[in-house]
């Protein structure tokens, strides 16, 4: 077993249940559940203006769409810096490439931000693995990069969208918050050493 997931007191109960609750974790996430009806979805005005545009990705962009992600996983899943984790994020890229889950934000033609979607059902998204790189943070791509992937998704008939973020994560949740989304339920996440 790698890791669990759910609701913070589903989990605690899981790994109590399971004599997990004092194992190694390379990850303990606390996270807030937030939720959006995308008919309220607030777009950013550089979205809106034209200014910079979301779509898939490019075939030239995959490099750096691979570095970020390994970035992703070093900052955000708590990951080590090994010799695999080039293979496991490129194979994530490509993956989430090929079912159509990966939304890159550009800036004329140069890549600023990144996003996906970790499931789907018919009619509702989890938005997952947001990313900026640190350069260009402070300038609103972030938000920029989910709005545009649910407008995405809204056009194919989606209607909800659902995602997580730290609750110490004051800046994403400002960014999710002026999108629309509302916190509806907390989230946790346990990975093993």
């Amino acid at each position: 077993m790698a890791g669990l997931a759910g609701p913070r007191a589903q989990l605690a109960a899981a790994r109590a249940r399971l004599g997990t609750a004092d194992a190694a974790v390379r990850l303990d996430h606390r996270a807030l559940l937030f939720a959006l009806a995308l008919d309220e979805l607030a777009v950013p005005e550089p979205l809106a203006a034209g200014r910079v545009t979301c779509g898939p990705p490019r075939g030239g962009e995959r490099s750096t769409l691979v570095s970020w992600r390994m970035a992703y996983a070093l900052e955000t899943l708590g990951q080590e810096r090994t010799p695999s984790l080039r293979d496991s994020s490129t194979r994530e890229i490509d993956q989430l490439t090929s079912e159509g889950a990966a939304f890159v934000l550009r800036e004329g033609r140069r890549p600023v931000a990144f996003s996906a979607f970790n499931a789907r059902v018919p009619d509702t998204v989890q938005v997952g693995g947001v990313y900026t790189p640190k350069e260009r943070r402070g300038h609103g791509f972030g938000r920029a990069v989910v709005a545009g992937s649910l407008l995405l998704a809204r056009a194919e008939g989606v209607r909800r969208a659902v995602l997580f973020t730290e609750e110490e994560n004051a800046a994403a949740r400002r960014a999710y918050e002026a999108l629309g989304f509302r916190v509806v339920g907390d989230y946790g996440m346990v990975l093993f050493r």
